[in-house]
């Protein structure tokens, strides 16, 4: 019985770690990614942009 309950304790710790591991390379791809991102300014009041002239 221990060498079951070993063996599901060391499949559960590697599941887990992966987990951890892939979770970390996914927030630092997403954490890269929004560092590219251009900045854009927000409009600075509420009133609808002039018609352009065509």
């Amino acid at each position: 019985m221990d060498r079951v309950e070993a063996a599901l304790e060391q499949a559960l710790t590697t599941a887990i770690r992966q987990v951890y591991q892939i979770g970390v390379v996914i927030v630092l791809l997403g954490l890269a990614v929004t560092l590219f991102i251009p900045e854009l300014p927000l409009r600075r009041s509420n009133a609808p942009a002039p018609a352009a002239a065509d």
